[in-house]
């Protein structure tokens, strides 16, 4: 049976081939990428900007080999990697780091819907009270976590902010002019109607009169 896969690689300024970006703190497309985002050393990587990967000895801090911003690489490149769940799981806290060797032209595939943590824990425990009031937050105003989302606590709070002043700012006066329009229709469509039985009586008077 024909199965299709979908693989996901971090933008790279010079072409996937194995090297660090030309301008790495430029590119902010792979920081859409978790995995990235969270371990991201700029400076480090500033520093070796367009060096090779199979060159350098602090291969293990550039997080976007992991995650197979080298797919096009014409060398072979080895890695160590730590189970994501190691640090916190007392079910894989057994789990060593281990040492990858990337072979040329291939990507670290992974088993997306596996390696991820609601699967694991499931969306009812938070670790901090911050998590759930983020998560209440934006359940409330339906913002919703999108294919984009904070990562950082100061991150999640400008987004809370930004969430509950947008509804204050749009939402709220729009209800207010809403219904002010509506009284207005009435008050208008009330006089309208008064007008019209003033000139029906004012009919029947004269009618009478004569």
């Amino acid at each position: 049976m024909a199965q299709h896969y979908s693989f996901r690689v971090p933008w790279h300024d010079n072409g996937w081939r194995g090297t660090i970006c030309s301008n790495p703190s430029e590119n902010y497309a792979c920081m859409r990428l978790k995995g990235i985002n969270q371990s991201r050393n700029e400076s480090l990587e500033d520093e070796c900007a367009e060096c090779k990967f199979c060159d350098l000895n602090c291969v293990d801090d550039i997080p976007c080999i992991r995650e197979g911003g080298g797919f096009m690489s014409e060398e072979d490149v080895s890695v160590t990697i730590s189970h994501p769940y190691s640090n916190w799981s007392d079910n894989h806290r057994h789990l060593l780091p281990l040492t990858e060797t990337i072979p040329a032209y291939s990507y670290p595939a992974r088993p997306f819907r596996w390696v991820m943590r609601q699967r694991y824990i499931g969306n009812r425990q938070y670790k901090y009270i911050g998590d759930a009031v983020y998560w209440a937050t934006v359940s409330l105003t339906t913002v919703g976590y999108g294919d984009i989302y904070p990562v950082s606590t100061m991150g999640r709070i400008i987004t809370m902010l930004s969430s509950i002043l947008g509804i204050a700012i749009v939402a709220l006066p729009a209800g207010i002019i809403t219904a002010g329009y509506m009284s207005e229709l009435e008050k208008r469509s009330e006089k309208r109607e008064s007008h019209k039985n003033n000139d029906a009586n004012k009919g029947v008077d004269d009618e009478y009169d004569n």
